[in-house]
């Protein structure tokens, strides 16, 4: 089982490895632009935003 990560991690890698350089670029950019809204607009309204609720039973 410990060997589970590993080659996830080398599949990861060959998959990255077999991208052209502007896929990889228009990842990065959704990525950085995610991170950005998640830090600036979404975290500071935790309190009333992205709230679960569950029914009561």
């Amino acid at each position: 089982m410990a060997a589970s990560p590993l080659v996830v991690i080398a599949a990861l890698g060959y998959a990255l490895f077999e991208q052209s350089a502007t896929d990889l670029l228009v990842g990065a950019a959704i990525v950085v632009l995610f991170t950005a809204y998640y830090a600036f607009y979404l975290w500071p309204r935790r309190a009333t935003h992205w709230i679960v609720t569950a029914p009561e039973d």
